[in-house]
């Protein structure tokens, strides 16, 4: 962990709302590195909500990976 102050920053113009501070999603295409010089990008972006454990041990939240 790093516990400083941020006294500057560089991002692509359009990429952060300098009256929000947050990032604008349609502008952000990030790449990740997958290993030695394989990289990916991300075109597809999804929002998938995060079971709790209670609804887990419940049996109430099924993998969404297993044939319905």
């Amino acid at each position: 962990m790093a516990i400083g102050e941020i006294v500057g920053l560089h991002a692509k113009e359009g990429l952060i709302d300098l009256e929000t501070k947050r990032i604008n999603w349609d502008n952000y295409n990030p790449i990740g590195r997958l290993y030695a010089n394989q990289y990916i990008r991300t075109h597809d972006r999804f929002s998938m909500s995060i079971p709790s454990p209670e609804d887990i041990i419940s049996g109430k939240f099924k993998n969404f990976t297993e044939e319905k």
